[in-house]
């Protein structure tokens, strides 16, 4: 990333690698069949994993894909391949064992269609990726993955409350962890209600993620009408400044959410979230706030016309 920011007049990444090295833990954790190294490419040492008596690598990671699968969504975590290897097939090659699996010797194409997956079950395939990257676009868009919609990085500080107003008074939120300890079965009851609202509105439910987000410290709330009981949505926040993921079953309801989030999380400094360009509310809300684009947008790609990001703030670029 560093490389090819570069060359586009922008700064390097920051140097706190903790988030990512999580992140890849937990997709290691979940989708080992689908967590693929390049080694090889060029002379010189060959690495090393540390620690006495460890046997080294035989040569040195040169690239390396990650893709997760929640309910007959695959996602692509991410595709990284040495600037030097870039353009020798390597991210095809890495992109075909993430996409396939256990099945990485299929026999078939390379690319299914969203119709004909040589996985069976999986009915999305999508990712988010860069703007400034059209030759990794257009890998994904031949693999059935044409970018459908800018996803932006939100980041500041709030500077005009009213724009994130409070729930309205039909509407309360109650902290997943008080949920979850509500008596034996609070948990389940929990888990139940956030899996029927990511069906609803992702097409598929994704409790690892979840698990996630907790053991990441961000903290979770479950909004609900107060006369029936009905969830309406859930939102994330953290004192580290990460908004998101939000998911709501009406749109107007997300700048209150998100407040909920920021109110009810003390953030220290600034807070970032990525908003997709097609949920306005959130989007609006957010820069009403105070808040600022930062960057380039990312974009989502996505193997269907009909996106579920008029309603969802995803988790991050790597996980939705």
């Amino acid at each position: 990333m560093d490389d090819y920011q570069g060359r586009i007049g922008q700064r390097p990444m920051i140097t706190d690698l903790g988030p990512l090295y999580r992140m890849l833990a937990h997709a290691l954790a979940t989708d080992p069949e689908r967590f693929w190294v390049a080694e090889g490419g060029a002379e010189g040492e060959a690495g090393t994993t540390g620690g006495e008596g460890v046997k080294p690598f035989e040569a040195p990671v040169c690239g390396f894909a990650s893709a997760t699968v929640r309910e007959g969504l695959w996602f692509l975590a991410m595709l990284f391949v040495r600037p030097d290897l870039q353009a020798a097939g390597v991210g095809s090659a890495l992109l075909d064992r993430a996409q396939a699996g256990r099945d990485v010797d299929h026999g078939g194409p390379a690319v299914p269609g969203p119709d004909q997956p040589f996985d069976t079950g999986i009915h999305t395939w999508g990712m988010c990726t860069d703007a400034a990257q059209p030759i990794s676009n257009a890998l994904y868009a031949r693999r059935g993955m044409p970018s459908r919609m800018p996803i932006w990085r939100l980041a500041g500080e709030v500077h005009r409350w009213p724009a994130l107003p409070a729930l309205p008074a039909s509407l309360a939120e109650t902290s997943f962890e008080q949920l979850a300890f509500d008596g034996r079965d609070g948990g389940r009851r929990l888990a139940e209600i956030v899996n029927a609202l990511d069906r609803e509105i992702l097409g598929a439910a994704h409790p690892e993620e979840h698990g996630y987000l907790r053991r990441d410290g961000r903290s979770g709330y479950l909004v609900r009408d107060r006369a029936s009981g009905k969830a309406v949505g859930y939102t994330y926040g953290s004192g580290g400044g990460r908004l998101g993921p939000v998911a709501t079953l009406d749109p107007a309801l997300a700048p209150a959410m998100l407040g909920v989030a920021i109110r009810e999380t003390p953030i220290l400094g600034t807070m970032a979230a990525w908003v997709p360009g097609t949920f306005d509310e959130a989007l609006r809300g957010l820069l009403d706030a105070g808040l600022r684009l930062e960057g380039f947008p990312g974009l989502v790609c996505w193997s269907r016309p009909e996106l579920p990001f008029d309603r969802y703030v995803p988790i991050s670029l790597a996980l939705v």
